[in-house]
């Protein structure tokens, strides 16, 4: 084997320079198309050896590099440049080097965010964001997992979750985002550093060859978690939220309590297993039970969470909320926080409870209203009876107001002067100078009525309990004759 090897290397250092060709196809291009590099063998002769030559690892410190291989003798490097300028793409092998000129793209800006910190903890994720914005609605843009060759290429432990992956069709601006997690090898250092490189953004421009752009990639230096933590826990800065819940619900109800979490720095898949997990260890209560919970990831905040927990009713009475313990590790202290927040409670009633209450409070709003009608039909009957007592006195007219007189102060069952003058409390003087204008006759007719002394006396009825109950019964039989026509 060994005398092959060194054979097939001196036949390749003996070859001459026409057997192969490599050239440039553009030496100027749009920002986000690539920099194609063709190389060219003739068919018996072995492509890799050339490949290996090539100066790779100076084009990668400007350049992401991609390889498309279409033949057995040929092949083609595409280099994405990290940003817009002017490039001096250096000479190896059989490269003899090339200028090149990156020109800014006018049909999309890229914007990508700065890592917020160059120190994470294991399984702690952090976002690469990327902001965009387009001038051609036509244009198609998603994010895709790094390329990656033998020389970039991320970490086999780093672990991507996509959260937004593409913008909506017609969409001209917005941000998209992947988190990254790093799961720490056992056999790895307390602390490691690793190149950790971005995603993808690709934009579809309706030619064979979409652009891509990439961000620069980061040294990220990893922390192991300390070793006393549970296997399942949150991690990240979290503050928690709860929505307050109904006073009150029906025995057997379903209801959903809502918490809302920020500053999670997990994975969607590590957050879920976490949290119900989390949600197996709570102590249980004969008062509800709770099922697994709904998690409601928010795209625009990417570390805020709504967690939905549905609670069914099972008894009734004042219920108190479970005391819900959330355990998490605090990136910013680097500490396990255990925090319990007050829950409150809420009333739980048996059906039959809140038909009967309902009954009730409907029966009550019903005898209030015709309490009320009633009041208002017996003062407005009263007020039109004294202005018309009133204006027959001013008038003289004795024989009208006396019939007028008769008629209001009758009372239904009231059928004689004595009879009205033990309900009604007035004179007896006054009872007989009725008595005495209306029947009295001397010849002349019949005699005037004393109309001062009886204005006094209606004045005071106005205002006499006695009568006021007698008016009011009068009232509410008058007014169920006239529902009872209807």
């Amino acid at each position: 084997m060994v005398r092959v090897f060194f054979f097939l290397l001196s036949v390749f250092l003996t070859l001459p320079s026409q057997a192969v060709s490599v050239e440039l196809q553009k030496a100027q291009v749009p920002f986000g198309e690539a920099v194609v590099v063709r190389i060219k063998t003739q068919e018996s002769e072995v492509l890799q050896h050339y490949l290996q030559n090539l100066p790779r690892e100076a084009w990668a410190r400007d350049f992401v590099i991609e390889l498309h291989t279409n033949s057995q003798n040929r092949a083609a490097y595409y280099l994405y440049a990290y940003e817009p300028g002017p490039y001096r793409l250096a000479e190896g092998g059989i490269f003899q080097g090339a200028d090149v000129q990156v020109l800014p793209n006018s049909l999309i800006d890229v914007q990508w965010l700065p890592v917020a910190s160059k120190v994470a903890y294991q399984k702690q994720a952090w976002p690469w964001e990327v902001k965009i914005r387009l001038n051609d609605p036509s244009l198609r843009v998603q994010l895709q997992g790094f390329i990656g060759n033998d020389l970039q290429s991320n970490p086999e432990a780093l672990k991507v979750d996509w959260q937004e992956q593409s913008l909506l069709a017609g969409d001209l601006q917005g941000t998209l985002r992947s988190w990254y997690q790093y799961e720490q090898p056992q056999e790895a250092s307390s602390q490691e550093s690793t190149r950790v490189y971005s995603p993808a953004l690709q934009v579809d421009h309706g030619k064979r060859h979409p652009w891509k752009f990439f961000a620069r990639p980061v040294e990220m230096q990893w922390k192991p978690l300390p070793g006393f933590l549970p296997p399942q826990v949150m991690i990240g800065s979290i503050n928690f939220r709860t929505q307050p819940l109904p006073l009150w619900a029906k025995q057997g109800d379903l209801l959903y309590w809502q918490w809302t979490l920020d500053g999670v720095q997990m994975g969607r898949q590590a957050l879920n297993t976490a949290l119900l997990q989390m949600l197996a260890t709570q102590p249980r209560n004969r008062q509800f039970e709770w099922f697994a919970p709904e998690i409601i990831y928010q795209d625009k905040d990417p570390g805020k969470v709504m967690i939905k927990i549905p609670l069914r009713l099972m008894e009734t009475g004042n219920i108190a909320l479970p005391e819900w313990t959330w355990r998490y590790f605090d990136t910013a202290s680097g500490k396990l926080q255990v925090v319990t927040p007050q829950s409150g409670s809420l009333w739980s009633f048996a059906p039959w409870q809140i038909y009967l209450t309902a009954a009730l409070v409907l029966g009550f709003a019903v005898g209030l209203l015709v309490l009320v009608m009633l009041i208002i039909h017996f003062y407005r009957v009263k007020r039109v009876v004294l202005q018309k007592v009133a204006a027959l006195e001013s008038a003289g007219q004795s024989q009208g107001l006396w019939q007028q007189t008769e008629r209001w102060l009758a009372c239904g069952s009231i059928r004689s002067w004595g009879q009205w003058q033990e309900v009604t409390g007035v004179e007896l003087e006054v009872v007989a100078a009725l008595q005495h204008g209306l029947y009295a006759n001397a010849g002349k007719g019949k005699q005037s009525l004393p109309l001062d002394a009886l204005g006094k006396e209606l004045r005071k009825l106005n205002c006499n309990r006695r009568i006021l109950g007698a008016y009011f019964k009068n009232s509410l039989q008058s007014l169920i004759r006239q529902l009872y026509r209807r």
